[in-house]
């Protein structure tokens, strides 16, 4: 879980309700955080480049607007939440068969190539692996860990996307890696991966094979982190 969406949380609930915006000084914020002045600033930087909210100084504080990629954010946190104190664990192991894509997989991570590197520090192959669940699609956006902010090129914007680590098994191979889900997607019936490798020919695969998805606990995420192992493609 991304712990700068627990800061915004404490700081939307300084908003009017129907409102997205606030004027707040960093200092009020800092002490609603229980953290110093310079703290508080630095995460409210960090909310920003997250593209959680956008930030205007004024004589009377600064101006705070959350953004639709911060409320997004904050579903995310509602949903797992939800899910925790009603006591429905999210299924997280998935079988599925690998399923043909509509082609649309090589041009977004071709396009977001760039900040799925500087986010997950790896280079995406420019394609995804489709695998659509025997069952339908469950609800899983409480098992995503992390997201990839949005950004803009030549005049068109592109949304924040959900990643969550994997792990892959299929005809008898394994592979680490990633599914991903544009925040502001409702439905989808496959999981889109994504991998250093080109997962299709590395592991012999083809439409209507059989596969498990298995999603990777928040504990081993953070073990992984600390040695340095990334799942874009590393076994």
């Amino acid at each position: 879980m991304n712990r700068n969406i627990f800061f915004l949380y404490q700081l939307c609930r300084a908003m009017k309700p129907g409102t997205r915006r606030v004027n707040i000084s960093t200092t009020l914020y800092g002490e609603s955080l229980g953290m110093s002045q310079q703290s508080a600033s630095r995460h409210l930087k960090e909310l920003e480049d997250e593209g959680f909210v956008r930030r205007m100084k004024t004589g009377r504080g600064m101006d705070i607007t959350l953004t639709p990629e911060g409320c997004e954010a904050l579903k995310g946190l509602y949903v797992s939440l939800k899910g925790f104190i009603e006591e429905k664990e999210p299924k997280k192991t998935l079988s599925g068969t690998v399923a043909k894509g509509l082609g649309e997989g090589a041009y977004y991570v071709r396009e977001y190539a760039q900040e799925i590197e500087k986010k997950l520090e790896c280079k995406p192959f420019h394609g995804t692996l489709n695998i659509k669940p025997l069952e339908g699609m469950p609800n899983i956006v409480s098992l995503f860990t992390g997201t990839i902010k949005g950004f803009r090129k030549k005049g068109r914007t592109f949304g924040s996307i959900r990643y969550a680590k994997i792990k892959l098994t299929a005809k008898g191979k394994t592979e680490y890696c990633y599914v991903i889900l544009p925040t502001r997607t409702h439905h989808k019936d496959t999981l889109e991966i994504i991998s250093r490798h080109n997962l299709r020919e590395r592991m012999s695969l083809s439409d209507g094979d059989r596969a498990i998805v298995r999603f990777i606990p928040l504990f081993l995420n953070l073990y992984h982190v600390f040695h340095r192992k990334h799942y874009c493609g590393l076994g």
